[in-house]
């Protein structure tokens, strides 16, 4: 019980969220306190119980008491450890080069961008003052990915030792081989692609976890490995020894350690294995270890200060049989009695916070022309509470008193008008002695089957309640009466999307088009439409658009989100977009083409670091998708990058962009091209397109166009006969002022297709945003101005290329930077053109105006062209 009392102890600090937690983590754990305490906490030092416990917390309890000094350390040689010395492709795939010299290593490492080592080597995970591989051990590496505890091990013993390493996915294989050939340990280590278990023989079906290089034995999945004990591979291999054994393999020590039963018995091994994967490691795994002939002592030693996971257990055979210290039957009892009224004021604690934190709502009605929502009363502790509103996407907040009446607590919206169009999340306001202490959402339960259980026309707006998707919490929403109504009709035939699925029939020539989110006739699904126009005019197609242009072909056109939109989405043989659906879901027969909408510099998805909109969304994404049948990627590094981030594992369609055609050759009809967009015939242009900020939201993907470009500056320093074409990302919202722009400035942020900007374009100046990689086939200049590129890479989003090795341009951060270049185009052209073709080769291979072709013969077959 040891480990409990020293809970309880530091608990004394924790604040109210935490102590919730520390409520739900002594619950979870409350009949195992007593075993973790006699078969592991009792046997570390005092030094090693106090890590203990801030490790516990920090994993299992998510609560964080880590010293703020010793996280900065940390952080810092976190940092240091991702300095890159290199790469190198392995089958069409980059990997970086990764020194160790400054951890006091002579070795390289070849691995993925995300993996520095620093755990296992900087910080010497496997080992202390006292425990440590030995020359000539013979070592068990169970978990071995990449090599790169093999050659640690090979470094520390200088060569003598025998490493058996285990290791399940193939790529991780192809590293650790290659790791090893270039440490000069190629044929030194014997490389097995074989899962420890307790049983030989079995085929397992098995997942890949959240890190794209972990295999997982707790996860089912599509991956085939085969089984085998380590006593029977032992046996197989004649080994007559066995020195020291690391197991980190995803949750299945318990397993793998039941499976070498028989060897640690026999040959007494030093251990290190990770404790950290499953909740119950903490029991399971010495439970195992106090089932023996023969004891070890124990180190505990956790070095990933994040989030909670690389803690390992160091073990050291003892000589001389087992043996438990027991504690006295009253002594635990008393401890016993003890740890009941502790848990006791704590759930009177948790029980209370909780309260706080599930506050319901009894009923919404209207009283004449005025909306009354009601609380029960016994939910509210004083007079003092409010009920308080929240508009979504702006500032703006009001609060309510709450009027007892009866056994209930009523709050009355304010009039229903202009002044509360919008939606609001519904929250009280806790307030004791004249301060806020707390916010909580307002709960609640919906039997009606309708998704606005609450729809009232009042006046003329429209005035509705609901419960959010994602908490069940009151939501409000007011508009103008006939918006009110088409906005509450589309969302109910969203809840109907299942059942369009189930009863509407497959359409086999229906073809279903959506592009950046309705907003534009554009990218790759706008020019596999158009190739789709010239070769299969025994197919009807669908767009999704609420924009101002005319669309080829007269297809039908139905706005995004509306019931008949997605009647139409759930008949469709074909579905082609470049982000996503608003609903998940698609018939078994229907094919559904992800275009995506650009080769990624920016980090995406599950690969971004820091929170923000694109974090916040990518579970949604991840949903849909499920339903994906061909992933479409530009070029071999997409095909890496795209499916990794998107946890995606189905098929990736390699075929080139389609939107890249039209670039791909010289621009034809460019006269009529500037009639339409209005510009003059007479000069040459430079396209800026700049990317949006994660960090400058002001609504919901609607985003703050921070120029940060003296465009004054900028127009005296274009080159006689330019005019600059500024042109947006569909995410911002803002727009500039054309009064104040000068003459030969023009914004085109309304142009909805960039590519129609790109093909007129003589140079383009761009930051972080996919359309230099397209832009890339014209062969003409391109330049970077990334005024904010040290915050965007560390804390906005993060990149996945060396903006001042890899990209075919100058990176700037002035405007009077980027003014020198413009200056001189074909000078500065001249100085990366060794590297502007190493780019195009990269990138830009498939880039060779017959991708739409590639394309549509895949999704609807060869014969296609025979129309």
């Amino acid at each position: 019980m040891s480990l409990f009392l020293d809970l309880v102890r530091v608990s004394s600090v924790f604040s109210d969220e935490d102590l919730v937690k520390f409520a739900e983590l002594v619950e979870k754990y409350r009949s195992g306190f007593k075993a973790i305490s006699r078969n592991l906490y009792d046997r570390l030092s005092p030094l090693e119980q106090e890590r203990f416990v801030t490790w516990f917390l920090k994993r299992w309890g998510k609560i964080d008491i880590i010293d703020k000094q010793e996280r900065q350390a940390y952080d810092d040689v976190v940092a240091r450890s991702h300095a890159v010395h290199g790469q190198e492709m392995i089958a069409g795939s980059k990997y970086l080069l990764r020194r160790y010299d400054d951890a006091g290593y002579d070795f390289s490492l070849l691995g993925y961008d995300w993996f520095s080592g620093v755990h296992d080597i900087h910080f010497d995970q496997y080992a202390t003052s006292r425990f440590d591989v030995r020359p000539g051990d013979l070592i068990i590496d169970a978990g071995a990915f990449i090599g790169d505890t093999a050659v640690l091990f090979s470094a520390k013993t200088k060569g003598n030792c025998e490493v058996h390493a285990f290791e399940l996915l193939d790529e991780n294989i192809a590293l650790m081989h290659r790791n090893l050939e270039l440490n000069g340990l190629a044929g030194k280590v014997y490389v097995n692609r074989l899962a420890l278990a307790q049983e030989s023989g079995l085929e397992l079906s098995i997942g890949i976890t959240r890190l794209q290089a972990s295999m997982s034995l707790m996860h089912a999945g599509d991956f085939k490995v085969n089984t085998i004990t380590l006593d029977d591979y032992v046996k197989n291999r004649g080994l007559k020894r066995v020195d020291f054994i690391k197991f980190d393999i995803e949750g299945a020590e318990i397993h793998a350690l039941e499976g070498a039963r028989e060897t640690i018995e026999k040959f007494r091994p030093r251990m290190a294995l990770c404790l950290y994967h499953k909740w119950d490691d903490v029991l399971t795994i010495p439970k195992f270890l106090n089932s023996l002939s023969f004891s070890y002592d124990y180190e505990f030693k956790w070095v990933q200060l994040k989030l909670g996971t690389e803690a390992v257990i160091l073990l050291t055979p003892k000589s001389g049989p087992s043996s438990v210290a027991r504690a006295k039957d009253n002594a635990v009892q008393d401890v016993e009695s003890a740890i009941q009224r502790i848990l006791e004021a704590y759930h009177q604690k948790s029980s209370r916070l909780r309260e706080l934190s599930s506050i319901r709502f009894e009923e919404i009605r209207k009283e004449g022309d005025a909306i009354v929502v009601l609380l029960g009363a016994e939910q509210i502790q004083t007079d003092q509470d409010r009920l308080l509103l929240i508009k979504r996407g702006a500032d703006t907040q009001i609060a309510l008193p709450l009027v007892r009446n009866a056994h209930q607590m009523m709050a009355v919206l304010p009039e229903v008008g202009a002044p509360l169009v919008g939606r609001w999340d519904v929250w009280l306001q806790v307030i004791r002695n004249g301060k806020v202490i707390a916010q909580h959402r307002v709960l609640g339960s919906n039997s009606s089957g309708l998704r606005y259980f609450f729809n009232e026309r009042i006046g003329d707006h429209g005035a509705s309640a609901y419960l959010t998707d994602s908490a069940s919490s009151l939501a409000l929403y007011v508009d103008e009466a006939l918006r009110h109504e088409q906005v509450c009709a589309d969302e109910a035939a969203r809840i109907d999307f299942p059942r369009y699925l189930r009863e509407q029939p497959l359409r086999e020539d229906l073809v279903f088009f959506e592009s950046f989110l309705g907003k534009a006739y554009a990218g790759n699904p706008r020019y596999i439409y158009e190739m789709l126009l010239k070769v299969r005019s025994d197919l009807n197609f669908v767009w999704a658009y609420h924009g101002d242009a005319v669309i080829p072909g007269n297809p039908q056109i139905v706005r995004r989100g509306s019931p008949e939109y997605l009647q139409l989405l759930a008949q469709a043989k074909y579905r082609i977009n470049n982000i996503r659906f608003p609903v998940c879901g698609k018939k078994d027969e229907t094919i559904y083409l992800q275009t995506w909408h650009g080769t990624p510099l920016k980090r995406l998805s599950y690969d971004i670091e820091v929170d923000g909109p694109e974090v916040q969304a990518r579970d949604a994404l991840y949903q849909e998708s499920r339903h994906w049948s061909l992933l479409l990627s530009e070029n071999p590094y997409s095909s890496e990058v795209l499916p990794r981030a998107f946890r995606y594992s189905g098929r990736v369609l390699e075929a080139g962009y389609p939107l890249t055609d039209v670039l791909a050759v010289p621009c034809s009809g460019r006269a009529e091209r500037l009639e339409a967009l209005g510009l003059p015939n007479d000069r040459r242009f430079i396209l800026y397109a700049p990317t949006w900020r994660d960090d400058k939201a002001i609504a919901a993907w609607q985003h703050r166009f921070d120029l940060n470009l003296d465009l004054q500056l900028l127009a005296e320093g274009l080159p006689k006969g330019y005019t600059l074409l500024i042109k947006a990302h569909h995410l911002v919202s803002e727009k500039l002022d054309s009064v104040y722009l000068p003459d030969n400035v023009r914004d085109m942020s309304h142009i909805e297709d960039v590519n129609d900007l790109c093909v007129l374009a003589d140079a383009l100046v761009t930051d972080y945003s996919s359309v230099f990689f397209d832009f890339a086939v014209t062969g003409k200049p391109i330049l970077f101005y990334c005024y904010d590129l040290d915050n965007y890479a560390a804390a906005t989003r993060g990149l996945y290329l060396d903006m001042e090795r890899d990209l075919p341009g100058p990176v700037v951060k002035t405007t009077e930077e980027l003014v020198h270049h413009i200056a001189d185009l074909e000078s500065m052209a001249r100085q990366y053109v060794d590297r502007y073709a190493a780019f195009q080769e990269r990138f830009c291979s498939l880039s060779d105006g017959s991708a739409s072709r590639r394309v549509v013969e895949e999704v609807f077959g060869k014969e296609t062209y025979a129309c």
